[in-house]
This record gives C-alpha cells, structure tokens and sequence, in this order.
C-alpha cells in the first residue's frame, strides 16, 4: 500500500495491538506507525551494514504530505515522500541519515555548551574589571582627599 492522504486517514490500529508499523510499498523504508493512543509518526528505518536505523520524520498530517514553498520558489520543507525518497537515496549512497542526525546535534549542543563557556568568562572578565576600575576610582579619591588637607 502506498501511503497517501487517504490510505493513512483510513488506517486503522489492529484489534489487540498497541503499536504497529505499516511500510510503504513504493518508497522503501517508509513507514507509518499507528498507537493506542491514536498517534501517526512517519518513520523511515534502514540498514547500514548489521546496524538497523530507524528515524521518525514527524506527525502523519494531511499538511505532512504537502512540499511547501516560497514566493520565488525555494524549497522551504519537502513532503513526506519526498523526505523520504531523500532519505533512501542517501543510505544507497553509503550515508547515515540517523547518524548526521545524531552528529548534527551533538555539534549543536557542543555549540550552545562553548557559548555559555564564553558567556561565563565575559561575566568574570566583566566582574574583574569593574572591581579594578572600582580599585583604581579609590585610589584617586583617597589622593585627591589627602592633596586637600
């Protein structure tokens, strides 16, 4: 079955299940998995020599399938399918989209922990200087009094 508008809306989970997968027949990996608690997630699962992957790509939405564009035409998010057939053509390429993933917010996060880093050591340099300026704005007031006596 190809998952469409229609087909995902019409799905139904199977009696006595609480998760079940059904995969795309025309793009491989893609999948859709239906819970109890009526959730639809988009999936895309591959393997990568003995490594099986799997990636969610987001709610099952009518708007989900939809490619949205800009006003001069630009790609702003692709549809569902298209995602994945990007996805597929990557793991034949030799790449691991779980992984880029994985080491894209990884890279992220090492970037949010170096900025608060930086963020602490402008705060000290800040506080270090201020204490000096105060040291030195004594030392001219205390000279200043002693010239006046």
């Amino acid at each position: 079955m190809n998952l469409t508008v229609k087909n995902v809306r019409a799905l139904q989970l199977p009696e006595g299940k609480s998760d079940h997968l059904v995969w795309d027949d025309e793009i491989p990996g893609l999948g859709l998995r239906l819970r109890a608690d009526g959730s639809r997630v988009f999936v895309f699962q591959y393997a990568l020599g003995a490594k099986q992957r799997r990636l969610s790509l987001g709610a099952a939405t009518a708007e989900s399938f939809a490619t949205v564009k800009a006003g001069d035409g630009a790609i702003i998010k692709l549809g569902i399918r298209d995602q994945a057939a990007q996805l597929h053509a990557k793991v034949r390429l030799g790449q691991d989209p779980a992984g880029d993933k994985t080491e894209s917010r990884k890279r992220a996060s090492d970037g949010r922990a170096h900025q608060e880093r930086t963020r602490q050591r402008i705060t000290a340099l800040d506080a270090t200087r201020r204490a000096t300026n105060d040291v030195h704005r004594h030392e001219r007031h205390a000279g200043r009094s002693a010239a006046r006596c």
